[in-house]
């Protein structure tokens, strides 16, 4: 009955424990990056993309494909910075963490 309890309360005590190795770094707040340098990283990866297509890395479908992709984060981060949204996706992370 002894060598019972004490596998129960090891169990125990690791599923304390990774729980709270999940559920500590989500009650950090958000870290943001400085203004701009998201939008700095589109804007080189679209540079990027037409340096690649220019010599002949990419096919043109790929490159405009490629394009549309950054051009789409580009619009969101430059709208997430100028609404300063950024609590918004730590509270989504923290909703899907503790479902």
């Amino acid at each position: 009955m002894d060598g019972s309890l004490t596998i129960w309360l090891a169990i125990a005590v690791m599923t304390g424990v990774a729980i709270l190795a999940v559920l500590l770094p989500l009650s950090r707040p958000a870290v943001a990056l400085p203004a701009g340098v998201d939008v700095a990283v589109y804007r080189d990866q679209l540079a990027e993309v037409g340096r690649d297509a220019e010599a002949g890395l990419i096919g043109a479908a790929e490159a405009e494909a490629a394009r549309i992709e950054v051009s789409r984060r580009l619009i969101a981060a430059a709208e997430q910075r100028d609404t300063g949204d950024v609590t918004g996706a730590t509270r989504r992370r923290r909703i899907v963490a503790i479902a």
